[in-house]
């Protein structure tokens, strides 16, 4: 008489052999260890990782070991791939026609280059669930640093000082200082906080809403009025995207009211100077100019003037030396037209690639609530896939939004040259070339029903009430 394990252990040896590119421990744990020495910037925290360049020598054995993986071909490509050649392209080609070369070479190198490979390394070692775990795990800790950092010292003042009038909460590393962009980083964590806490278990929940306190935290006490649009935009953009959206609304107005009269006065202050008076200084008049002369420099240079060379320009036409404080026209002065078209281009090939990844993901979690009947009990593996399947999903509907906050944050900050579309590039791809995988298991479940043991969990019982998007 065949037993379960018997039974079983022929669907787990298809399922591994029809399935994802395996990836040793160690390399994806040296890789989790660079994310959080980036994001918690650790060579300037520790005297010696600085002094032995830990951070570039980690890298540098990543991109080695990066070509070492075996991994299958994925046919179907996330469509991606195209646009960020003409994009590195049109980034190369201003660097020799820069009005400040030796800037524009550093710059590239060091904040698009760099930022690059880190989009690199998450296509070449997240390249199943687990990885995409551990990946999610290092920089949710490192960003858990960081917003721990951003309350202590909201608490005990040492991060806090007099800035335009308010005191404004500072951020505890070089790159996220400033308080506006402390508040970006806030902003940043919303996204992923929101969107994976229904995929997650009882203490991972609980480790999100910290997270969402962290966030909350930085995003007011900065008080960066971009921050305070940013976090209305993506509340708007949540309760849309929302099944629930009614009732998620209500109960956001009844929280709002609760906590608003808790809110210290200098920063309802500052919100409202967004449409009124200023505390101190002029800024919104500053940065109107500074629209204006980037305005009249694109109009002269309508093909560029140089990555990152906005300010020395600037300085020579206007006497003034101030960056555009908006992205958009960061891109049309450094990049020129045909630059602004490609950049467009690409960020609209990301949300379309997005929606399309999780429209398929989405469709095989269909095909398999269908297949099995809503009181059925998911075996191990089933059970697996179906987990696999959903965070998938709730990474790329975190990584929409994620793109939609700094798109509406550009409105006011310079971001051309930061992480964030690398970041958010990586996980597309990743998430695209797990899909393409999983599509092949989800297809062997429908063909081949695993046996159930009694002790499993009701997992397609739970599929049926996933809410669609």
């Amino acid at each position: 008489m065949a037993t379960a394990k018997s039974v079983v252990d022929p669907m787990a040896a298809e399922v591994e052999r029809i399935g994802y590119d395996r990836v040793p421990l160690l390399i994806i744990g040296a890789f989790c260890v660079y994310v959080i020495t980036w994001f918690l910037q650790l060579g300037g925290r520790v005297a010696l990782l600085g002094s032995i360049r830990f951070e570039f020598v980690l890298g540098v054995l990543l991109l080695v070991l990066a070509f070492t993986v075996k991994r299958q071909k994925i046919k179907e490509k996330a469509g991606l791939g195209a646009y960020l050649v003409w994009f590195f392209i049109a980034l190369v080609i201003e660097i020799p026609f820069s009005y400040n070369v030796d800037y524009s070479w550093t710059i590239f190198v060091d904040r698009v280059v760099k930022f690059a490979c880190m989009s690199f390394y998450i296509v070449m070692f997240v390249r199943n669930p687990s990885a995409l775990r551990f990946f999610i795990a290092a920089f949710m800790l490192a960003w858990f640093k960081m917003g721990q950092e951003g309350l202590l010292g909201q608490i005990t003042g040492s991060l806090v000082w007099e800035n335009q009038g308010v005191m404004r909460l500072h951020g505890s590393t070089p790159s996220y200082q400033h308080p506006n962009s402390f508040s970006g980083f806030g902003l940043g964590i919303l996204p992923f906080a929101v969107y994976l806490i229904p995929v997650a278990n009882r203490w991972q929940k609980i480790f999100l809403l910290v997270m969402i306190v962290f966030s909350c935290n930085i995003i007011l006490f900065t008080g960066s009025r971009t921050g305070y649009v940013g976090f209305l935009m993506f509340a708007g953009y949540a309760i849309f995207r929302s099944k629930y959206r009614f009732r998620v609304l209500v109960s956001s107005i009844f929280f709002a009211f609760i906590i608003v009269p808790f809110i210290p006065e200098q920063y309802i202050g500052r919100f409202e100077s967004i449409t009124g008076h200023e505390a101190e200084g002029q800024s919104k008049l500053r940065r109107l100019e500074i629209w204006q002369d980037a305005l009249t420099i694109f109009a002269e240079h309508p093909f560029g003037v140089g990555v990152s060379a906005f300010p020395t320009i600037r300085e020579q036409r206007f006497g003034r030396f101030q960056d555009t404080h908006n992205l958009y026209l960061e891109v049309a002065t450094n990049l020129g037209i045909q630059g602004f078209i490609i950049w467009t281009a690409l960020i609209v090939v990301m949300f379309r690639a997005i929606n399309r990844i999780s429209a398929e993901l989405q469709a095989q979690l269909n095909a398999l609530a269908q297949r099995l009947k809503p009181e059925a009990t998911a075996g191990p593996l089933l059970t697996a896939h179906l987990a696999d399947l959903r965070l998938m999903r709730a990474m790329l509907y975190a990584v929409h939004a994620y793109i939609f906050v700094r798109l509406i944050v550009g409105f006011f900050g310079m971001d051309l040259y930061e992480i964030y579309w690398w970041f958010a590039m990586g996980i597309i791809i990743a998430v695209h070339n797990m899909s393409k995988v999983a599509a092949r298991i989800t297809a062997f479940h429908l063909e081949n029903v695993e046996p159930a043991p009694v002790e499993a969990v009701p997992a397609i019982a739970a599929l049926h009430k996933l809410p669609a998007r």
